[in-house]
C-alpha cells in the first residue's frame, strides 16, 4: 500500500509542497522491519500500560521533499549503508571485550568520512523540528556535496549500539549533566544539550559546543573533501547495549 503524501515544508530547503517518506536511517541499514512507537507519554506517565503506535516498513517521516530526499540520499545514503552493514556484521560476530565499559575496535577500508558525515547531518534535519532555524549554515552544508563549513558550536559523535534489545531512541533535544562523585559530593563536571538517534549498529548524537563525553567525535570527517577516500579508517568506540529509554544513556 503506497503512503499518501502529506503537503509541508521541507526540512531542509524550507520549501512548501508533497513531502516524501525519509527513512531514518536508510531503509538498508536495517530500517524495513515494523516497529512501535512510544511517545515520551507512554514511557514516562503510562508505564504499565503503554500505547504506542506501530510503523510499518522501517522507522521515518514526512519530512524531505522529493528533492532533497533523493538528492542527500543519492550522494551520501550508500556510504551510510556500508558503514552500517559491515560494523552490523562486526558487532553480530564478535566477542565482547570484557571491559567496563565494554569497546570494540574496527578498521573500515576504502570509506567516504566526509559523505557518512553529512548522511548523519541529514538525518538530523529528520529527528529535529527546527533545524534549518537555529543551525542554518547545516542547510548548504548538506545540499552543496563539496561544502566543508560546519557550525563551530554544532559537534557530532557516534558509539557502536548493540544489544539484545535495544531501544530505538529519536530525541530531537535533550540535555545531559554528568556527574562525578568526589568524596562524599557530587559534582556536575561538564554538560551537554544534545539530539540522539539511535539505530543499531550506531547510536548519533548532534552536540552543542560543550561536547559529549564518553562517545567518538566524528565532526573530524569534515575534514575529508567529497570524492576523498580513507583507505584504511579504526574505529574504537564503546559498545552501547541500548536498553534504557534516556536520552544519551549508555546503559
Amino acid at each position: 500500500m503506497s503512503r499518501l503524501r502529506p503537503v509541508g515544508y521541507c526540512r531542509i530547503c524550507g520549501r512548501k509542497g508533497r513531502l516524501s517518506y525519509e527513512h531514518v536511517p536508510n531503509r538498508e541499514a536495517y530500517n524495513k522491519r515494523n516497529v512501535i512507537e512510544y511517545s515520551w507519554n507512554d514511557i514516562f506517565v503510562r508505564k504499565e500500560n503503554p500505547r504506542g503506535r506501530i510503523i510499518q516498513g522501517g522507522i521515518g517521516a514526512y519530512t524531505l521533499c522529493e528533492k532533497c530526499n533523493n538528492e542527500t540520499g543519492h550522494w551520501y545514503g550508500g556510504e551510510y549503508v556500508k558503514w552500517a552493514r559491515a560494523c552490523f556484521e562486526f558487532l553480530n560476530n564478535r566477542t565482547p571485550s570484557g571491559l567496563d565499559p565494554d569497546e570494540a575496535v574496527i578498521t573500515l577500508y576504502d570509506v567516504h568520512p566526509l559523505r557518512f558525515l553529512k548522511q548523519v547531518v541529514v538525518f538530523f534535519f529528520s529527528v529535529q523540528p527546527g533545524l534549518a532555524a537555529t543551525r542554518p549554515a547545516l542547510v548548504p552544508y548538506v545540499l552543496d556535496r563539496y561544502e566543508k563549513n560546519l557550525p563551530e558550536d554544532c559537534q557530532f559523535f557516534v558509539n557502536f549500539y548493540f544489544g539484545t534489545r535495544p531501544k530505538l531512541r529519536r530525541w530531537p533535544l535533550a540535555g545531559k549533566i554528568t556527574i562525578e562523585k568526589r568524596g562524599s559530593l557530587l559534582l556536575p563536571v561538564s554538560n551537554s544539550v544534545l539530539s540522539e538517534l539511535t539505530h543499531p549498529p550506531f547510536a548519533l548524537v548532534m552536540a552543542d559546543k560543550t561536547g559529549f563525553p564518553g562517545a567518538g567525535m566524528i565532526t573530524g570527517f569534515t575534514n575529508y573533501d567529497y570524492d576523498q577516500q580513507a583507505k584504511d579508517l579504526t574505529l574504537k568506540l564503546r559498545v552501547v547495549p541500548g536498553e534504557s529509554s534516556l536520552p544519551g544513556s549508555f546503559e
